[in-house]
This record gives structure tokens, C-alpha cells and sequence, in this order.
């Protein structure tokens, strides 16, 4: 799992094209706001364009050309082609939307995306002190922080941080006198493992 920031690995996946869309997202909304991975992911890029250059032939998957365009751009207008929901495009720049939240368990809510394209997207919001169910992952899970404080594996994550889980098991806890709210992308359903599972 990585935590606060994205992996140079993640970045590497970014700048290739390489990443699910909805991933993508959640990455360029940290880098945005993150001084450390946009160098990183400035360079990767160099690098990605660099080996473009060498090729004799053009270049397969992954898509650097993509990636490249996208780095011209400055930070705060880098987003992907497609027209995101207003919603949804608030959550990226870093803000809470105003958006109808549905019970999930207690102390959680969540709020799904209509007709969204980009995989499973989602937003999740937990009241202080509430700790998510103990869970493993399937797949790749990412999370963008937009508002709270959330503590896990020890490790808090704060506004604008970007983690990224993978198969392991983990039950994070909203931290601190406020609510947490993040984005999250999540290639499969989790499987609960703890005895509130049902």
C-alpha cells in the first residue's frame, strides 16, 4: 500500500497511459495539488518522451504520446478529454460537492456517480471516529482525500493525499473532530473479513 503520496511506480503507470481511467483521475487530482509528484511525473514523462524518440517504429501500448499531451498542460487545467460530471469534476479539483449521500453502514455514506464511464467511481464519507470495516481487495483500490483526516496502517492521510491499496486487508478510521471525505476508484468489490463482514 502506498500512502500520501503516489508511488513512482503509480507515476511511471500515469505518465505511460497505463492506468485505468478512473485511477488517472484520482492520480492527477493528487499531483495537482502535490509539488513532489508533479516533478516526478514531470520527469517520468521526459523519460517516456525521450524513448519515444528512439523508436524506429511507432510506439505500442503503453501510451506516452497521451501522457505528453496531458503534461503541457499546467496543473491546474490537466484533465482528461472526456467532459466530467460538474460533481465529479469539483471532487478532482479537491473540493466536497454538494451531492444526496446514502447510508451505507453506520457513520458511513456514500454517493455513486450517474453515468459515469470511468469505472468505479465513488465518493465516501465517514463521521469522526468511525472505523470502515476490515476488508481485503481484489484488486487495486485508490483513494484521493478531500476533506478529514483518516488514519490507516498507521498512517494519516490528509486533504489532497492520494493511497493506493492493493490485495491486503485494512480497516482505516476516520480521525479528528470532522468528517472524511474522499474519491475512490476501486477495480473490484472488497471482501469483508472482520465480524461486522455481514
Amino acid at each position: 500500500m502506498t500512502q500520501g503520496h503516489a508511488s513512482v511506480e503509480t507515476l511511471a503507470r500515469c505518465a505511460a497511459g497505463a492506468l485505468p481511467d478512473g485511477m488517472e483521475l484520482l492520480v492527477l487530482g493528487h499531483v495537482a495539488r502535490c509539488p513532489r509528484c508533479r516533478r516526478i511525473l514531470g520527469q517520468l514523462g521526459t523519460i517516456c518522451g525521450a524513448l519515444m524518440a528512439e523508436c524506429s517504429e511507432p510506439c505500442a501500448p503503453p501510451d506516452c504520446a497521451r501522457a505528453l499531451s496531458r503534461l503541457d498542460a499546467p496543473p491546474e487545467t490537466a484533465a482528461p478529454v472526456r467532459p466530467l460530471p460538474p460533481a465529479l469534476a469539483e471532487a478532482i479539483a479537491g473540493r466536497v460537492p454538494d451531492v444526496p449521500w446514502r447510508p451505507l453502514r453506520p457513520g458511513l455514506e456514500v454517493h455513486r456517480f450517474d453515468g459515469v464511464a470511468f469505472g468505479a467511481l465513488f465518493l465516501l464519507r465517514g463521521a469522526p471516529g468511525t472505523r470502515v470495516p476490515a476488508h481485503r481487495h481484489r484488486g487495486e483500490e485508490a483513494l484521493l482525500m478531500l476533506q478529514g483526516t483518516m488514519e490507516d496502517r498507521g498512517v494519516l492521510l490528509r486533504a489532497g493525499d492520494f493511497a493506493l491499496n492493493d490485495e491486503g486487508a485494512h480497516a482505516p478510521e476516520v480521525r479528528g473532530d470532522a468528517p472524511c471525505v474522499c474519491l475512490m476508484h476501486r477495480a473490484a468489490p472488497v471482501e469483508f473479513t472482520g465480524v461486522d463482514a455481514g
